[in-house]
């Protein structure tokens, strides 16, 4: 199979646990792109926050944010879903607001600094602006993010239910609740962003460690699971490599494209 697209989930998956690309997976991705492979990086996080691992990529390397929310090319916007006001109200009558992140233009904003806000910011590398109220913003949110302090499947179920199908509902990094637009998943924006790009879903190689990378894995031409991953990933996925410790994007991608120079 020949692949022209290759969309990589940051945390977990091509950053090690220090959130770092390390320096033969670096190299790698950047000789490959230089041959004329195309790279997206498809992620939970926010632009601003993922942008700097696209800037040490290379030039040309585009971001897929906020689980697939939210596209910049260039500067601008290209796509985006924003949950609607009716849902974000349930929303916040719904969940802890101590417990919340809210992400709006780009931008976090909370109710008040605690430990998950500090832990968030540093993982991260952002900053953190006072929720004041859905009114006193010209945008709606991009995305929620509810870190209950225990019970995560029973708070994950609850969500889901009650919202329904006016929410996307997945979870990552182990305690993190993800609400996003019904539409939103790193797949239907992936889909959306390799149709641009005049490239076949079947043209892509896709990689993941989380329960949110399951549809984008799924969808495309090869989906390979990190060693990391939970089983239900792994099952999911064509192809299972080694962890984001071992450098597993290095390793599956070392090992396709050699294959692929020999034939």
């Amino acid at each position: 199979m020949t692949f022209k697209l290759i969309a990589l989930d940051l945390d977990g998956t091509l950053l090690d646990d220090s959130h770092r690309i390390r320096t033969k997976t670096l190299e790698k991705i950047q000789s490959l792109s230089r041959s004329g492979i195309r790279f997206v990086l498809v992620t939970g996080r926010m632009f601003c926050s993922a942008r700097s691992y696209s800037q040490l990529l290379g030039t040309g390397i585009h971001v897929i944010s906020y689980n697939g929310a939210l596209i910049v090319d260039e500067g601008q916007s290209v796509f985006e879903r924003l949950i609607e006001r009716e849902t974000c109200e349930r929303i916040l009558r719904l969940c802890d607001p101590e417990l919340l992140l809210i992400f709006i233009s780009d931008r976090m904003y909370v109710k008040s600094y605690n430990q998950l806000v500090r832990s968030y910011v540093e993982r991260a590398g952002v900053a953190y602006n006072h929720f004041l109220g859905l009114n006193c913003h010209r945008n709606l949110p991009l995305k929620f993010i509810y870190a209950p302090l225990e019970d995560l499947e029973i708070e994950e179920s609850r969500i889901r239910k009650s919202l329904g199908a006016s929410a996307y509902v997945t979870n990552s990094l182990g305690n993190f609740i993800e609400i996003m637009h019904p539409e939103v998943s790193k797949a239907e924006a992936l889909s959306w962003y390799s149709r641009r790009a005049g490239i076949s879903m079947d043209e892509v190689l896709a990689f993941g460690d989380g329960m949110n990378d399951l549809e984008m894995l799924s969808q495309a031409g090869c989906g390979v699971a990190m060693g990391n991953a939970p089983d239900a990933l792994k099952k999911a996925a064509c192809e299972v490599t080694t962890s984001n410790q071992q450098e597993g994007v290095y390793d599956f991608l070392e090992k396709t494209f050699r294959a692929a120079a020999c034939r």
